[in-house]
């Protein structure tokens, strides 16, 4: 393509985007973006597409015979739109928008494309993607997929995070970080069903530390994150098709990944596993395994950008605690 057929290329996507815009009811366009103009945005959209590839189940869906009323609030409820909020809004180029009347908004966006139905949006601080609409992994429902920004490497931020074995003193401030993600996930989606006083617990970082596998994760003086690290698999492991033999003197297996919520955009949770991924490559070991609560989206996006592959579902024994199936993930050192 010449430089003119560009130009003129270029004119026609933003001319496209604007015909798309005036038609959209409920809305102030704020900003049209260039095609690279906002490179954050475009690199969150790129790591949102790529989750395609691991085909993992909708955040929420609703089935195609649903009366319009009861698709605009669902989409409304589900993605916590808010009036009067910014979005980014996708329609061919990125925009800028604020919402001025929600329910015109919605149905509005809800036919952008005259082809199809739904829309894409992404928070203007860059935390979350949000599309709904149709798609190719269930031809009976609406889909709704939320993609969370949850190691926030668009700010740019490189903390000093120091990781290393925890002692008994450092008791008192696991068991507080513990408390507070709780806490934080009474108020939020709960996607690992974690429950105060219950799991993870003091006792859990006790039998931790008893076993020499508990590390913690300090920013300055404060405790920021947490992990069990050891030579010992779930029972319900035995049930995986993983990558390698069991041999776990060989085998690291990752407990309790615990990030405290008020630096869920900082990092922490790479940086622990890495941590584990020099502890067990010193260890000459051969991978390291893990487990999460199925479509916990948030945790399973950090372990596929970090190189873990998804091995399989597994019941683990959890039923009674209303977490029936695990996902279970390996990398290879």
């Amino acid at each position: 393509m010449t430089e003119r057929q560009k130009i003129i290329a270029r004119k026609l996507a933003i001319q496209s985007a604007k015909n798309k815009l005036k038609q959209i009811s409920g809305i102030a366009l704020l900003k049209l973006f260039g095609e690279n103009e906002n490179p954050a945005l475009n690199e969150l959209c790129s790591a949102y597409f790529s989750t395609f590839e691991y085909n993992l189940e909708p955040y929420s869906k609703l089935p195609y015979k649903s009366p319009k009323e009861k698709i605009f609030s669902w989409i409304i409820d589900t993605m916590e739109l808010r009036e009067k909020g910014e979005y980014y809004l996708f329609c061919g180029l990125w925009s800028k928008i604020k919402i001025l009347d929600l329910k015109s908004a919605v149905s509005s966006l809800w036919r952008i494309d005259e082809d199809t139905v739904g829309f894409l949006l992404a928070e203007t601080d860059l935390s979350r993607i949000l599309e709904c609409g149709l798609d190719s992994r269930d031809e009976y429902h609406y889909v709704i997929d939320i993609f969370e920004n949850v190691e926030g490497e668009e700010s740019g931020m490189k903390p000093d995070i120091q990781i290393k074995k925890a002692s008994e003193a450092d008791l008192d401030q696991i068991e507080k970080l513990y408390g507070d993600i709780c806490g934080y996930l009474e108020t939020h989606k709960n996607y690992p069903g974690w429950k105060k006083g219950i799991y993870p617990a003091r006792c859990d970082a006790e039998k931790g530390l008893m076993e020499d596998a508990l590390y913690i994760a300090r920013l300055g003086d404060q405790t920021v994150g947490s992990m069990i690290l050891k030579h010992e698999p779930e029972e319900g492991y035995s049930n995986g098709r993983w990558l390698t033999e069991d041999d776990y003197s060989r085998i690291y297996v990752v407990y309790i990944l615990a990030v405290h919520p008020a630096f869920l955009k900082c990092g922490i949770g790479t940086e622990l596993l890495m941590f584990a991924e020099q502890t067990a490559r010193k260890e000459y070991c051969v991978s390291i395994r893990l487990d999460v609560v199925k479509d916990n989206f948030p945790a399973e996006q950090l372990y596929q950008k970090c190189g873990y592959q998804l091995i399989g579902t597994v019941s683990l024994g959890y039923e009674a605690f209303g977490i029936p199936w695990y996902n279970l993930y390996e990398k290879l050192i």
